[in-house]
């Protein structure tokens, strides 16, 4: 009794298996699947349908420009001299009257005082070391220019040598645009144009036409907007004395080939 059994149910895998065959059934892990039903409400079977369709996909890298709107200088201070390698040395602290008179220079530039800010820094002393900031002074240029940059700096280089009870570490301009979204679509348009130009290359390289897109993947790079304050250039290649923000965006997309 047990074998009948056995063999009635190895028949209808067989049976199962022959229709299968007949249907042509076929799996794929790759490719799209989608389940049909038969109409016949008597045989509830699905079939994958298989619809592989060729594609290409390519990188489009977009980067533009925009004159700074605002620029920040920070200039950091400490009392111990950063190449002298002595780390044995006593670090004082730095006041805020230390670097008024480095304050009052900035303003003779024509800077408002309400752009320059002095911050020092509230720091346990048995956790501060030789070369380690105690102080920065912070300002801000509207409409900046290199000229403006670089005349500020110049001159708390001087002021800071001049008086001697103190250094001056690092100076690190930064610059901004008030409304960065519009500069980053400026950056997403001009990826896709560049991917639209990539893939025409690679479709006629294998004689193919390009069809729609099927997927776009937007990708931001390490730093979607620098802010090193890069120099512009004009029309005729000469650097500008404008310092320029720039946006970078890249986009990932594939499209369909048609023959």
């Amino acid at each position: 009794m047990f074998e009948s059994k056995w063999m009635a149910w190895l028949g209808r895998i067989s049976a199962i298996s022959t229709l299968g065959i007949a249907l042509s059934f076929e799996t794929s892990t790759s490719a799209f699947a989608r389940p049909v039903k038969f109409e016949s409400e008597a045989v509830r079977l699905s079939q994958l349908y298989v619809g592989d369709r060729p594609m290409m996909t390519t990188y489009g890298r977009g980067i533009v420009n925009s004159p700074a709107e605002t620029a920040e200088i920070t200039f950091s201070f400490g009392t111990t001299d950063p190449m002298s390698g002595n780390y044995e040395e006593a670090v004082e602290p730095m006041t805020e009257v230390m670097l008024q008179p480095i304050k009052s220079e900035i303003e003779a530039l024509g800077v408002p005082s309400e752009n320059i800010d002095i911050e020092i820094d509230r720091i346990d002393p048995r956790t501060v070391y030789p070369g380690q900031p105690l102080a920065r002074i912070v300002v801000t240029l509207d409409a900046p220019t290199f000229t403006q940059i670089d005349r500020v700096r110049e001159t708390v280089e001087t002021a800071t040598y001049d008086d001697g009870s103190f250094y001056m570490y690092s100076a690190y301009p930064i610059c901004f645009v008030e409304d960065f979204l519009p500069l980053e679509n400026q950056a997403r348009l001009a990826a896709i144009e560049d991917a639209r130009g990539r893939i025409q290359a690679m479709a006629e390289a294998v004689n193919a036409r390009v069809g729609g897109v099927l997927s776009t993947i937007e990708i931001h790079s390490y730093r979607p907007v620098s802010s090193d304050c890069t120099p512009g250039v004009d029309a005729n290649g000469i650097a500008s004395d404008t310092p320029e923000v720039t946006s970078e965006l890249g986009v990932l997309m594939t499209f369909e080939m048609l023959n």
